[in-house]
């Protein structure tokens, strides 16, 4: 789902009365900022991974309170009420979150579709649903039956995972695993996450997890999946600082001129109970 979507979703199960949207976190300069935290919900549609100090001083000063007293421009200061709860979306982890602050709630939601035409036919099913076949009702209704009686506001939020991953305090070891395996495996260049399957088994790294600490040891994901000799397709990851070059005649490891195909195969004999090659 868009960042974009999702905060039409809430404006449309929740009503315009109770969610602000704004584009991005520059509408906290404006000299009526204090306007947007009047509904239930201010959503705010792209949030940069690091924000200036006084962005961050001001969203920690604004989710601590429910009152405060503001000047709109062209008023005296005042008292306003400012009840709304903060919904920052980005495509990149926030990194403008302490460790030892606990007032947000982090979670990312993704799917890696296995091509674009996957990706484009489901997106078009759940327009689809939402704007005309009741999918904005049926979420109000999940909502409207669902029991919270047992949530208590005054609780710190939930720490999830990724709150963890992104503020440095999840145990390293799975990181620090893969880059020794890295280390051991100074020519390869081109890795498969099944490569260190035992590894997150062992950890019970979920599979949105596997994704950050494969970053975090220093492997990027390549965009398009890669064939094999059989011309099986798959996802696979690079050294940071690597690239991979397309030619006509064959994809190439830029730094070694290696084939990407026989990178592939050397990872896929790398990993766990791998076919013979």
């Amino acid at each position: 789902m868009g960042k974009s979507l999702l905060a039409e979703t809430l404006t449309a199960v929740l009503g315009s009365t109770a969610v602000m949207s704004v584009t991005d976190a520059s509408a906290f300069n404006s000299m009526s900022s204090i306007d947007l935290w009047t509904r239930t919900f201010l959503v705010v549609q792209e949030v940069a991974p690091k924000v200036g100090r006084d962005t961050a001083n001001y969203i920690k000063t604004m989710t601590g309170g429910k009152t405060f007293n503001a000047a709109r421009k062209g008023q005296h200061f005042k008292e306003h009420s400012a009840p709304a709860n903060l919904v920052m979306l980005s495509n990149n982890p926030p990194q403008f979150i302490e460790s030892t602050d606990s007032r947000f709630f982090v979670s990312e939601w993704s799917y890696d579709f296995e091509t674009p035409k996957l990706r484009e036919e489901y997106m078009g099913k759940y327009y689809n649903w939402l704007r005309k076949e009741g999918g904005f009702e049926a979420i109000a209704a999940l909502l409207r039956n669902t029991n919270v009686s047992k949530y208590d506001q005054a609780a710190a939020p939930l720490r999830t995972m990724e709150w963890e991953l992104h503020t440095g305090l999840r145990d390293d070891e799975v990181v620090t695993r893969i880059k020794e395996f890295m280390e051991e495996h100074p020519q390869q260049i081109l890795f498969i996450k099944d490569i260190f399957k035992e590894l997150f088994d062992e950890y019970q790294v979920g599979p949105n997890a596997i994704k950050h600490k494969l970053e975090q040891a220093g492997l990027l994901p390549v965009k398009d999946r890669v064939k094999d000799r059989a011309k099986k397709k798959h996802t696979v990851w690079i050294r940071d600082g690597e690239r991979i070059e397309r030619l006509q005649t064959g994809s190439l490891i830029q730094s070694t001129r290696e084939s990407v195909t026989e990178q592939l195969e050397q990872a896929l004999k790398l990993a766990p109970n791998s076919p013979p090659y």
